[in-house]
């Protein structure tokens, strides 16, 4: 993230919050700390190894972290099912003037999340996704990418690096295809 300060690149909105981040349950409360420790507390050591199906271990209440300013139970600052992401009006916000989505590995099926490639194509802009396979909201994109993600936006970048110095199109594939093949780079013109 240093880098993406340095060239003044705003930090993402991790609109699902940072596992790393460990958050007071108390409402009244604004204690927020990092905390890279695996696990978290002593108590929970071994809980990440449990099988599906396994026996669950006992965690006494009294072992769980606690708030250092109020005493309450801590928690990852993550938003769990049920809960609204954080930021999300500024997200919404963005979606409404943004030229270019990028949506990478998920089903879109949770609201408010997957409303927005919808909204930024709704003034005009694109929306490119990344996934192992067509899902919800596929309709809405210009671009498809079909794979795993960590490969296929590895390759896309790097295409896009290639030949964004030499072509005139910014490395962007020239016929607008609205869903490229699986597996391809691009719609496979030779003018492409």
């Amino acid at each position: 993230m240093k880098d993406l300060q340095e060239t003044n690149v705003p930090y993402p909105i991790e609109m699902h919050g940072r596992l790393f981040d460990v958050v007071c349950t108390a409402h009244d409360c604004d204690f927020r700390e990092t905390n890279y420790d695996s696990p978290i507390c002593p108590a929970l050591k071994g809980t990440e190894l449990i099988e599906a199906g396994g026996p669950e271990p006992v965690v006494r209440r009294s072992d769980l972290p606690r708030c250092p300013k109020c005493s309450q139970l801590c928690r990852p600052g993550v938003v769990w099912f049920g809960e609204r992401p954080h930021r999300i009006h500024e997200i919404m916000q963005l979606a409404d003037e943004a030229d270019l989505c990028i949506i990478v590995g998920t089903s879109a099926v949770v609201q408010p999340a997957s409303k927005i490639g919808g909204r930024v194509k709704a003034h005009g802009g694109k929306v490119a996704m990344f996934n192992v396979e067509l899902g919800n909201h596929a309709d809405e994109a210009d671009f498809v990418f079909l794979g795993p993600c960590e490969e296929r936006l590895v390759e896309v970048f790097s295409i896009y690096e290639e030949k964004a110095p030499s072509s005139g199109n910014g490395g962007r594939c020239g016929c607008q295809t609205e869903v490229e093949r699986p597996g391809a780079l691009n719609c496979g013109r030779q003018s492409c």
